[in-house]
């Protein structure tokens, strides 16, 4: 009985280090982070002072890939910058990589993705997230009106997957929503520079 407790201890005593021990990591890393962000503010205001010749380019392109993990140009990162959905488009570069790119100041998707490609991927997507439903709400009147404990038990784990998979599906195509969102706003925002420009 004394070495259960003790062991009960000893697990609580590691997982409680193991806590701390991740807190203070994340802590570090969000203060390193904020050092990098004011770096980083401070290299573009020196840069703004000074012509093109004298700017510090590399300097605000390594700050920048030391805070994001992204490898931008130097003018992509200013255009980034300014961008009023600067935080979501760094969040789709970080999160799929090989689904999205951003070159000349424009989100849009990677080369390999082409319209064809697109246009067969959105919509089978869309038929996965309704097949997963269906067959979730089978599984759930077949859980319901089941009499024996096996089939219950059976259909309960079904139901667990299922709802697992449905929910995954609407994930993946509101990420996939919101990304055309974006595609869709930065196109608007160009057509209307290149109509002024022309007129």
């Amino acid at each position: 009985m004394i070495e259960i407790v003790i062991f009960i201890i000893k697990s609580v005593i590691t997982a409680y280090s193991a806590i701390t021990i991740a807190k203070l990591k994340y802590a570090n890393s969000e203060k390193f982070n904020l050092k990098l962000l004011k770096r980083l503010n401070l290299a573009l205001d020196n840069n703004t002072s000074k012509n093109d010749n004298q700017t510090n380019k590399l300097e605000v392109c390594m700050i920048f890939e030391m805070l994001t993990k992204l490898k931008l140009s130097y003018q992509d990162i200013i255009k980034l910058i300014k961008d009023d959905n600067a935080g979501l488009i760094i969040y789709f570069l970080k999160k799929t990589p090989n689904y999205v790119e951003y070159k000349n100041g424009v989100l849009n998707y990677n080369k390999d993705y082409n319209d064809l490609l697109l246009k067969i991927e959105r919509p089978f997507r869309k038929i996965q997230e309704y097949i997963f439903l269906i067959l979730f709400i089978v599984a759930t009147i077949i859980f319901i009106f089941s009499s024996s404990i096996e089939e219950k038990i059976i259909m309960g784990i079904q139901i667990l997957i299922l709802g697992y998979g449905w929910i995954d599906a609407m994930r993946i195509n509101n990420y996939s929503k919101k990304i055309q969102e974006i595609i869709d706003i930065q196109g608007t925002v160009q057509n209307s520079v290149s109509a002024s420009n022309s007129s």
